[in-house]
């Protein structure tokens, strides 16, 4: 095919280029002659990002690594197209021998991830699923190992195309334990953050939570504690100012840098209360949620009782039983009155809901904070 040039010489068409610097050739109201116009572009921080539902490609099948290997998204293990493009926000499924811990991360974001983090799926002592939300480098890849070459079958179960993925410093100071306000500089959108840890003394118990939230946050992937030196995963929303708040549970403050690393804008808020009151032990239930296939932040709140929660949750009609330690399948707080989120796909408009013993009875809410669909 031979290329298109478009010429200035067109009768009723502007004589020269002057003034039209970045404009488009585009045929007039009267559709008579060809005008320089403006490119019309949408607002890029608050388009919604198409979730998008694999056929459960297998992306790995084999023993796992145990140091950083790159892991492409892009192909499945029998060579066929995933269908993910670009930087890209990818949903897998990780299933291995019980207690097999895993890390998660960007291509090319160096050995120092550190601690319980988004980042740090972990099957259980009796469970052989985990699931894990990570952002790709530009050709779809990323980084993970494991802690024991066991066994392992990586799925991709979704992902979001042409995501942002910026890396911009949005704080460089002093994380007090009392939260404190940060813009990052994205309204309306879920962010993926990456914490690093510049004090002499562990980040413990550090923890993000949106700017509307009242409650303390625990667990879950909204919270980490990276060593000296190190960094780790969390996710939050934004509010319509960009605003999220931020804490580290010492009672002394500790040096710390926070960065953006990828934002998803559009999403569907405020709070949609999905659930109050208590559920049976040892039972999945199946919890409605009106958006059809789309990746929810469920919030769970313990709202009375005296026991610590570990509610989990997995995919609708998975048959494995879940757990994920510091990031998605299960949740955890200390005493009532904590929440905590969980990054959560859902598949047919649900997903599905489990209380471990000895937490009947015990009132808990369950809310969609923020869904990307």
């Amino acid at each position: 095919l031979r290329s298109l040039q478009f010429t200035t010489g067109l009768i009723d068409t502007p004589p020269s280029y002057t003034g039209a610097a970045k404009k488009v050739p585009t045929v007039n109201d009267s559709e008579t002659a060809l005008v320089f116009s403006d490119v019309s572009v949408p607002n890029l921080e608050d388009s919604p990002h198409p979730v998008f539902l694999t056929t459960n490609n297998v992306i790995f099948s084999g023993n796992a690594p145990t140091s950083l290997t790159d892991l492409d998204t892009t192909v499945d293990t029998s060579a066929n197209e995933t269908g993910v493009e670009g930087s890209a926000w990818v949903y897998l499924k990780i299933v291995s021998a019980s207690g097999t811990g895993f890390t998660i991360q960007k291509n090319g974001a160096g050995a120092n991830q550190s601690g319980s983090n988004l980042g740090s799926p972990v099957t259980d002592s009796t469970n052989t699923l985990t699931y894990a939300v990570m952002l790709t480098d530009s050709v779809g890849v990323i980084e993970w190992k494991g802690t024991a070459t066991n066994s392992t079958t990586i799925t991709l179960l979704a992902y979001l195309n042409t995501v942002p993925a910026s890396a911009v410093n949005i704080f460089d100071g002093s994380l007090t334990q009392t939260y404190q306000v940060i813009d990052t500089g994205t309204k309306n959108a879920l962010c993926l953050l990456r914490i690093e840890n510049n004090d002499v003394s562990s980040l413990n118990s550090c923890d993000v939570k949106a700017n509307w939230e009242l409650l303390n946050g625990s667990g879950g992937p909204q919270s980490c504690n990276p060593g000296v030196g190190k960094w780790a995963y969390v996710l939050v929303p934004s509010d319509g100012a960009g605003n999220i708040q931020v804490r580290n549970d010492n009672v002394s403050a500790r040096a710390a840098k926070i960065y953006i690393d990828s934002a998803l804008g559009g999403g569907e808020q405020p709070r949609h209360w999905l659930h109050h009151g208590d559920y049976e032990d040892d039972v999945w239930f199946d919890i409605p949620v009106p958006y059809g296939n789309s990746l929810a932040l469920i919030r769970f709140e313990h709202n009375s009782g005296a026991n610590s929660q570990e509610p989990r949750w997995r995919v609708n009609g998975e048959t494995l039983l879940a757990k994920f330690n510091g990031g998605g399948v299960m949740w955890h707080t200390g005493a009532f009155q904590e929440f905590t989120y969980a990054l959560v796909l859902i598949k047919d408009g649900a997903f599905e809901y489990y209380n471990t013993s000895g937490e009947q009875g015990e009132i808990i809410y369950l809310s969609a904070e923020l869904v990307i669909s």
